[in-house]
């Protein structure tokens, strides 16, 4: 059986004055003690993974992939608003919704895949 997720405590956000932004004492308390993540797995802390985030797909004839130009418009098989597709290495990780984030895009992930967290 796989070793218990560090489950961390409720949060309340503090508003901040100075800053404009909430901050969140109690999060970053359990983030800064010692205990890892889950038990044993401390060596891959540092691995490095490709993590990608899909729009959508198309399946196009080669005549017109080599008619793509700077400008030219692919059109996807998702609408906006449907779920991204968030893949860890090639496989299938979670789903989530695109968002702006201090003026990047950015993912909420919405739905786990693959078993209990």
């Amino acid at each position: 059986m796989p070793p218990e997720p560090q489950t961390l405590p409720a949060v309340e956000a503090v508003p901040d004055a100075s800053q404009g932004a909430a901050a969140f004492p109690a999060l970053a308390s359990a983030l800064t003690k010692s205990r890892p993540l889950v038990e044993g797995l401390e060596p891959l802390y540092d691995v490095s993974v490709s993590l990608s985030v899909e729009l959508g797909r198309a399946t196009l004839p080669i005549r017109d992939i080599l008619r793509f130009q700077a400008g030219s418009v692919v059109r996807l098989d998702n609408a906006p608003g449907d779920p991204v597709e968030i893949c860890l290495n090639g496989k299938l990780l979670a789903r989530g919704e695109v968002v702006i984030q201090d003026e990047h895009f950015a993912v909420r992930i919405t739905e786990l895949i693959g078993g209990e967290r």
